[in-house]
């Protein structure tokens, strides 16, 4: 089944950031070992957290090694070693989830796609059907609400 398929990797997604932010908090009192060259423990939950507070901006892997305090080179090995993936496909990842809740509050592909800060809506849509198996239209179509009540973007001060 197509939704339980979509619901299982949602679930798996949600999981590595849960998991990763358990180890930063694990890592937080302890002091960090390093050696000469080697990596603070918390290196790549701190990477995967600026990913996801990041992800309405358009992003280079150089970026979230700045904002790391690494070198590109040991983010890519780190990533590689730790988390399976590059950082690249990280950030596609941590984007296309956006681009799902946005989808499923059932705003249009175009502003999800500019959300998202892709290059073009073409890449978006290539990048999304990619993970997902659907275009973002047809993903929409098929699991997103009827209703657009559960847009919560609207809420300002009216909402008080």
């Amino acid at each position: 089944d197509a939704r339980g398929a979509m619901g299982a990797h949602l679930a798996r997604q949600q999981m590595r950031l849960l998991v990763f932010d358990m180890l930063d908090v694990l890592g937080a009192g302890a002091p960090e070992r390093e050696s000469a060259g080697a990596v603070p423990e918390d290196t790549l939950a701190r990477a995967m957290r600026w990913i996801a507070a990041h992800v309405e901006q358009p992003l280079r892997v150089t970026d979230v090694a700045e904002a790391v305090h690494v070198s590109e080179r040991t983010l890519r090995r780190l990533f590689r070693r730790a988390a399976g993936r590059g950082v690249l496909e990280v950030i596609h990842e941590q984007k296309m989830t956006f681009a799902c809740h946005q989808l499923m509050m059932r705003f249009p592909v175009g502003e999800v796609s500019e959300r998202c800060a892709m290059e073009s809506p073409a890449h978006f849509s290539r990048l999304f059907k990619r993970q997902f198996g659907l275009s973002p239209k047809a993903y929409q179509l098929r699991y997103a609400p009827r209703d657009a009540a559960n847009r919560t973007h609207h809420l300002g001060a009216e909402a008080v």
